[in-house]
């Protein structure tokens, strides 16, 4: 038990890294789906947004009629700070775009 112990710790850093395994076989890479958090969420002044991954991209902040207030972009592996000082109390659609202009995700922002 011990020895087959001692082969899967030596075998499965080569598994992980996309490396051929201990049979030869290529791994493919896994992709892990993105998740974009905003919060807090209703919010009073601002809100954050981050991801789970480096992922690089751009946002973009409407009012429900369409019409956008503020735009920026999205820094990998840091907290994106949006302000909403300026905006009344309301719902507000917030956008998500890869860096090839695809939209990701759209969520609702509560301003109270």
């Amino acid at each position: 038990m011990r020895l087959l112990c001692y082969i899967i710790l030596f075998f499965l850093p080569v598994c992980l890294t996309g490396q051929s395994d201990f049979f030869g076989q290529k791994e493919e890479p896994i992709e892990v789906e993105l998740q974009v958090t905003v919060y807090p969420n209703p919010t009073i002044d601002h809100f954050n947004i981050t991801t789970n991954t480096s992922f690089s991209g751009s946002f973009t902040l409407s009012n429900m009629i369409g019409k956008r207030l503020t735009n920026g972009n999205i820094i990998p592996d840091q907290q994106t700070k949006v302000a909403m000082v300026n905006y009344d109390r309301g719902i507000y659609l917030l956008s998500v775009f890869d860096a090839e202009g695809k939209r990701v995700t759209t969520r609702k922002i509560f301003k109270e």
